[in-house]
């Protein structure tokens, strides 16, 4: 049977150790922490040097879109049969870039608009504006709407292509 001053030091060494893991635990979780904090900077400034050099990427990383792929060996159009890869190609680019320039270039509606607001995820980088998401959602209609008229504005006022 243990003594009592036995007991009393296996106690002190049980706190002893105890205690020594909170700390070590408390350390593990303060690295944690700065690591996370730097990849934030770190993609913070990977997606400014984006915008800057490369708004492709940026939006490509914005969007965590997979690219898709559709596989044509021919094509008819007007009447017309195209087999040769490379007229294939151009004709579903330039019809590709019609489709999409039409549907970016029509007005926003308030129900899209809406749409994206909720959409749009919470804690993400707020850009050139620094106006971050979440102030955008909470705004009142009056102003929402003020911002998808200056939008569709913006979208009125862009250069149209000439062919």
């Amino acid at each position: 049977m243990l003594g009592l001053q036995a007991y009393k030091q296996i106690r002190v060494n049980n706190i002893d150790m105890h205690n020594n893991n909170v700390i070590q635990l408390s350390i593990l979780h303060a690295r944690i922490r700065l690591q996370q904090q730097r990849q934030i900077v770190d993609n913070i400034i990977k997606r400014q040097q984006n915008f800057e050099l490369n708004k492709r990427a940026m939006i490509k990383s914005i969007l965590n879109r997979k690219k898709q792929r559709i596989v044509l060996n021919h094509v008819i159009e007007k009447g017309k049969f195209y087999d040769d890869s490379d007229e294939i190609k151009k004709l579903v680019n330039k019809k590709a870039q019609d489709h999409v320039f039409n549907s970016v270039m029509a007005e926003i509606t308030n129900k899209e608009f809406e749409h994206i607001l909720s959409h749009t995820p919470h804690n993400k980088a707020s850009g050139p504006s620094n106006i971050q998401a979440e102030l955008w959602k909470k705004a009142r209609p009056n102003t929402k709407s003020k911002l998808r008229t200056l939008l569709n504005a913006y979208i009125d006022a862009t250069n149209m292509p000439e062919e």
